[in-house]
Protein backbone atom coordinates (compact mmCIF):
# COMPACT_ATOMS: atom_id res chain seq x y z
CA UNK A 1 0.00 0.00 0.00
CA UNK A 2 2.84 2.03 0.86
CA UNK A 3 4.50 1.51 -2.85
CA UNK A 4 1.03 1.69 -4.38
CA UNK A 5 0.22 5.77 -2.79
CA UNK A 6 3.61 7.04 -2.19
CA UNK A 7 3.96 6.70 1.66
CA UNK A 8 7.44 6.89 3.28
CA UNK A 9 8.30 5.70 6.15
CA UNK A 10 9.64 7.77 8.97
CA UNK A 11 13.15 7.22 8.93
CA UNK A 12 13.25 7.76 4.90
CA UNK A 13 12.85 11.24 6.30
CA UNK A 14 15.92 13.83 7.64
CA UNK A 15 16.04 14.35 11.33
CA UNK A 16 15.04 17.99 11.18
CA UNK A 17 11.89 16.39 8.91
CA UNK A 18 10.91 13.70 11.44
CA UNK A 19 11.13 16.14 14.21
CA UNK A 20 8.34 18.45 12.56
CA UNK A 21 6.05 15.45 11.89
CA UNK A 22 6.32 14.14 15.34
CA UNK A 23 5.99 17.65 16.77
CA UNK A 24 3.54 19.18 14.75
CA UNK A 25 0.96 16.29 12.95
CA UNK A 26 -1.89 14.50 14.84
CA UNK A 27 -0.43 11.01 15.13
CA UNK A 28 -3.05 7.80 15.24
CA UNK A 29 -2.46 4.29 15.12
CA UNK A 30 -4.85 1.01 15.52
CA UNK A 31 -4.68 -1.93 17.43
CA UNK A 32 -5.86 -5.57 17.50
CA UNK A 33 -6.55 -8.39 19.91
CA UNK A 34 -2.95 -10.81 19.22
CA UNK A 35 -5.51 -13.77 18.58
CA UNK A 36 -7.35 -11.94 16.24
CA UNK A 37 -4.73 -10.44 14.39
CA UNK A 38 -2.68 -13.83 13.88
CA UNK A 39 -5.87 -15.70 12.39
CA UNK A 40 -6.46 -12.86 10.03
CA UNK A 41 -2.59 -13.36 9.12
CA UNK A 42 -3.26 -17.14 9.06
CA UNK A 43 -6.53 -16.98 6.84
CA UNK A 44 -5.77 -14.11 4.21
CA UNK A 45 -2.14 -15.16 3.52
CA UNK A 46 -2.04 -18.94 4.17
CA UNK A 47 -5.21 -20.34 4.03
CA UNK A 48 -6.16 -21.39 0.50
CA UNK A 49 -9.27 -20.68 -0.38
CA UNK A 50 -10.76 -18.78 -3.84
CA UNK A 51 -11.62 -15.50 -2.10
CA UNK A 52 -7.91 -15.13 -1.20
CA UNK A 53 -6.29 -16.45 -3.97
CA UNK A 54 -3.53 -13.73 -5.21
CA UNK A 55 -2.78 -13.21 -1.50
CA UNK A 56 -1.41 -17.18 -0.42
CA UNK A 57 0.18 -17.29 -3.99
CA UNK A 58 2.09 -14.66 -3.22
CA UNK A 59 2.69 -15.81 0.44
CA UNK A 60 3.49 -19.28 -1.10
CA UNK A 61 5.84 -18.36 -2.85
CA UNK A 62 7.38 -16.35 -0.70
CA UNK A 63 7.33 -18.91 2.53
CA UNK A 64 6.94 -22.30 0.68
CA UNK A 65 9.71 -23.82 0.77
CA UNK A 66 10.77 -23.19 4.03
CA UNK A 67 7.38 -24.79 5.13
CA UNK A 68 8.35 -27.40 2.68
CA UNK A 69 11.23 -28.19 4.21
CA UNK A 70 10.03 -27.18 8.73
CA UNK A 71 7.17 -29.80 7.54
CA UNK A 72 8.14 -32.19 5.31
CA UNK A 73 5.23 -31.79 2.81
CA UNK A 74 5.26 -30.46 -0.68
CA UNK A 75 2.78 -27.19 0.28
CA UNK A 76 3.93 -25.47 -2.87
CA UNK A 77 1.15 -27.81 -4.35
CA UNK A 78 -2.30 -25.96 -5.69
CA UNK A 79 -3.80 -28.18 -3.21
CA UNK A 80 -1.75 -28.61 0.39
CA UNK A 81 -1.38 -25.88 2.69
CA UNK A 82 -0.21 -25.35 6.00
CA UNK A 83 -2.13 -26.14 9.01
CA UNK A 84 -3.52 -23.22 11.64
CA UNK A 85 -1.38 -24.98 13.75
CA UNK A 86 1.82 -25.45 11.92
CA UNK A 87 1.63 -21.16 11.14
CA UNK A 88 1.57 -20.84 14.65
CA UNK A 89 4.64 -22.96 15.21
CA UNK A 90 6.42 -20.87 13.18
CA UNK A 91 4.68 -17.68 13.85
CA UNK A 92 4.93 -17.52 17.21
CA UNK A 93 9.00 -17.70 18.21
CA UNK A 94 9.13 -15.21 15.00
CA UNK A 95 6.84 -12.64 16.72
CA UNK A 96 9.42 -11.22 19.04
CA UNK A 97 12.04 -10.15 16.08
CA UNK A 98 12.48 -6.91 14.85
CA UNK A 99 14.36 -8.32 11.61
CA UNK A 100 13.61 -10.81 9.25
CA UNK A 101 9.74 -11.69 10.31
CA UNK A 102 6.75 -10.50 8.39
CA UNK A 103 4.74 -7.35 10.30
CA UNK A 104 1.65 -9.33 9.74
CA UNK A 105 2.26 -11.52 12.85
CA UNK A 106 5.10 -9.35 14.88
CA UNK A 107 4.24 -8.13 17.70
CA UNK A 108 2.40 -5.09 17.52
CA UNK A 109 4.32 -2.90 20.40
CA UNK A 110 7.43 -3.46 18.06
CA UNK A 111 5.87 -2.27 15.03
CA UNK A 112 4.64 1.51 15.89
CA UNK A 113 7.38 2.76 17.93
CA UNK A 114 4.94 2.90 20.68
CA UNK A 115 7.16 4.03 23.45
CA UNK A 116 9.20 6.71 21.30
CA UNK A 117 6.34 8.38 19.56
CA UNK A 118 3.89 10.24 21.74
CA UNK A 119 0.57 8.95 19.98
CA UNK A 120 -2.76 11.37 19.75
CA UNK A 121 -4.93 8.59 19.65
CA UNK A 122 -4.56 5.01 19.70
CA UNK A 123 -7.79 2.92 18.81
CA UNK A 124 -9.08 -0.80 18.56
CA UNK A 125 -10.53 -2.93 15.81
CA UNK A 126 -12.56 -3.62 18.49
CA UNK A 127 -14.50 -0.22 18.28
CA UNK A 128 -13.39 0.31 14.84
CA UNK A 129 -16.46 2.86 13.48
CA UNK A 130 -16.45 4.94 16.68
CA UNK A 131 -12.68 5.03 16.95
CA UNK A 132 -12.52 5.90 12.93
CA UNK A 133 -15.29 8.57 13.48
CA UNK A 134 -12.93 10.53 16.23
CA UNK A 135 -9.72 10.68 14.28
CA UNK A 136 -11.90 12.25 11.50
CA UNK A 137 -13.34 14.38 13.86
CA UNK A 138 -10.27 15.65 15.21
CA UNK A 139 -8.80 15.87 11.64
CA UNK A 140 -11.80 17.98 9.90
CA UNK A 141 -14.41 19.89 11.54
CA UNK A 142 -17.47 19.01 11.88
CA UNK A 143 -18.96 21.09 9.06
CA UNK A 144 -16.35 20.00 6.86
CA UNK A 145 -17.29 18.22 3.96
CA UNK A 146 -15.66 15.21 4.13
CA UNK A 147 -15.77 11.24 3.42
CA UNK A 148 -17.08 9.24 5.92
CA UNK A 149 -16.74 5.56 5.46
CA UNK A 150 -18.79 2.49 6.51
CA UNK A 151 -16.18 0.60 8.34
CA UNK A 152 -16.96 -2.02 10.97
CA UNK A 153 -15.01 -4.58 12.68
CA UNK A 154 -13.98 -7.48 10.51
CA UNK A 155 -16.45 -10.10 12.09
CA UNK A 156 -15.35 -12.79 10.10
CA UNK A 157 -11.70 -13.45 12.14
CA UNK A 158 -14.29 -13.14 15.41
CA UNK A 159 -16.51 -15.46 14.47
CA UNK A 160 -13.94 -18.59 13.62
CA UNK A 161 -11.43 -17.35 16.19
CA UNK A 162 -12.63 -20.58 18.42
CA UNK A 163 -12.94 -22.97 15.90
CA UNK A 164 -8.88 -22.71 14.95
CA UNK A 165 -7.83 -22.35 18.30
CA UNK A 166 -9.76 -25.00 20.09
CA UNK A 167 -7.54 -26.98 17.29
CA UNK A 168 -4.41 -25.47 19.35
CA UNK A 169 -2.49 -27.90 21.40
CA UNK A 170 -2.80 -26.33 25.01
CA UNK A 171 1.36 -25.70 25.00
CA UNK A 172 1.61 -23.81 22.08
CA UNK A 173 -1.82 -22.01 22.52
CA UNK A 174 -0.01 -20.51 26.02
CA UNK A 175 3.43 -19.87 24.27
CA UNK A 176 1.66 -17.81 21.69
CA UNK A 177 -0.15 -15.95 24.46
CA UNK A 178 3.14 -15.66 26.35
CA UNK A 179 5.19 -14.07 23.42
CA UNK A 180 2.03 -11.13 22.91
CA UNK A 181 2.14 -10.79 26.64
CA UNK A 182 3.51 -6.68 26.43
CA UNK A 183 0.47 -6.25 23.70
CA UNK A 184 -2.09 -7.56 25.73
CA UNK A 185 -0.60 -5.28 28.85
CA UNK A 186 -0.55 -1.78 26.66
CA UNK A 187 -3.22 -2.07 24.76
CA UNK A 188 -5.79 -3.42 27.93
CA UNK A 189 -6.57 -6.80 25.77
CA UNK A 190 -8.02 -9.61 27.88
CA UNK A 191 -6.45 -13.79 27.14
CA UNK A 192 -8.28 -16.21 25.17
CA UNK A 193 -9.27 -19.56 26.71
CA UNK A 194 -10.30 -21.28 23.35
CA UNK A 195 -8.49 -24.26 23.80
CA UNK A 196 -11.50 -26.71 25.20
CA UNK A 197 -9.21 -28.33 27.56
CA UNK A 198 -8.39 -25.04 29.17
CA UNK A 199 -12.14 -24.45 29.88
CA UNK A 200 -13.07 -27.83 31.71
Amino acid sequence: MRFRFGIKYLDQYNQSEIRERLETYYKFTFVRHPMERLLSAYRSKFEKRKDNKQEWKEFYKAYGKMFSHLYGKQILEENTSITFVEFLQYAQPQASQKFYTNEHWMKQNMLCSFCGINYDFIGSFDNLHDDVAYVLRELYDYEADYWFPNVTRPRATVNYEEKYYNQVPSGLFQKVQNTFKLDYQLFDYQRRLFPEEEQL
